[in-house]
């Protein structure tokens, strides 16, 4: 043998040797679970460690707290007609300069939420500045919605209750909606307070006479309904709150209109 030719043999010793035989299965399935422990080892994996607090695990209390800041104000909420041109939308609050702005979006998050929240949203007081606009709102409530409305304040009822009954239907003061919005006042179960804004101290025995007959004309269902929840038909003048310039004349006049109203109730 040559010099030449054992370099070139060893040279070939050196190289790898493929083989192509074809694996059998089970080398197959022990080279897979190499590979996925290789892997494991290489990439561990991620434990989400943060801890989901959910709005539900907050007390009651807390959330009711919560609710009221968002949802309950101090002062009146003045609800308006919005309209453009002859089509008209839902009711809206009012802008007020000084009011914080109702944060009712808490109320979107899901229904039991809906739930707690929604009677934080109905227990404020409601100024009306019209009877359509009463009518509007009151009749657009759900049964469960209008059962929690509390207080309600009508700008325009008792001047327009006056004016109904001495001169009829009067547009600017919304008397054709008179109707229809003391029938919406059916329902209100927890009504703790309707004001009307008007001075009766200023009506004679006549104009009285007119403007308890008018109120009973329109508000009959209403008054029936309160008087059979009640057990007593005068039941709903203990609602009824009158806005007087003296305050010193309000019970005599309170008691005034009780009269009143007794000699047309049976």
């Amino acid at each position: 043998m040559s010099v030449s030719e054992a370099r070139s043999s060893g040279r070939l010793r050196k190289r790898p040797r493929i083989s192509y035989k074809e694996p059998d299965d089970e080398d197959l399935d022990i080279a897979e679970d190499g590979e996925e422990e290789e892997l494991s080892r290489k990439r561990p994996r991620r434990i989400n460690k943060r801890k989901i607090f959910r709005w539900t695990d907050l007390p009651g209390e807390i959330r009711n707290i919560i609710y009221k800041l968002c949802l309950s104000r101090q002062h009146p909420l003045f609800i308006g007609i919005s309209t453009h041109g002859c089509k008209q939308y839902s009711p809206y609050t009012c802008r007020m300069k000084t009011a914080v702005p109702l944060i009712a979006n808490i109320l979107l998050a899901n229904r039991a939420t809906f739930a707690e929240g929604i009677p934080f949203l109905y227990q404020n007081e409601f100024h009306f500045g019209s009877t359509e606009t009463m009518y509007i709102f009151l009749g657009n409530l759900s049964a469960t919605s209008k059962s929690w409305v509390k207080g309600i304040t009508m700008g325009h009822l008792g001047r327009a209750l006056c004016y109904y009954s001495s001169y009829g239907v009067n547009s600017h003061f919304g008397s054709g909606y008179l109707l229809p919005a003391l029938n919406s006042l059916i329902g209100t179960h927890r009504l703790e307070r309707l004001q009307l804004d008007t001075d009766i101290q200023e009506l004679n025995e006549r104009q009285l006479t007119r403007f308890v007959r008018c109120f009973l004309q329109m508000a009959q269902k209403w008054v029936d309904a309160v008087g059979k929840e009640k057990g007593d038909k005068m039941a709903f003048l203990d609602l009824i709150v009158l806005v007087m310039e003296e305050k010193a004349q309000q019970n005599t006049q309170r008691l005034r209109l009780r009269e009143e109203f007794k000699k047309w109730i049976d």
